[in-house]
């Protein structure tokens, strides 16, 4: 098995295993980002600034958060599987005509 890192002795970054490693980081991301994106109309809010939030407003955060990340986290793995298939598939295409 090919890796392009060779200080990567786990194999984590193995072309293999991109598409788990590329959703593993974009999961930290969105974890990093959540409440930052789950904040919408609040970001400018002194509360927000503060972290001083209402629990009315704290829980509104989670969930607009959570609706978000989920979507796009939809979104890429659709996205991301067809190109991967297309690619994947002109690969095969390709070792089979040689």
């Amino acid at each position: 098995m090919h890796t392009p890192n060779h200080d990567d002795h786990q194999l984590r970054y193995s072309y293999r295993l991109q598409p788990t490693i590329i959703w593993w980081n974009l999961t930290r991301l969105g974890e990093a980002l959540g409440e930052l994106m789950g904040s919408t109309s609040h970001v400018d809010e002194e509360t927000h600034i503060s972290g001083e939030y209402s629990e009315e407003i704290k829980s509104e955060i989670i969930k607009e958060a959570e609706r978000i990340l989920e979507e796009a986290g939809e979104e890429f793995k659709s996205v991301f599987m067809e190109e991967y298939k297309q690619l994947m598939q002109k690969v095969f295409l390709q070792e089979s005509l040689m």
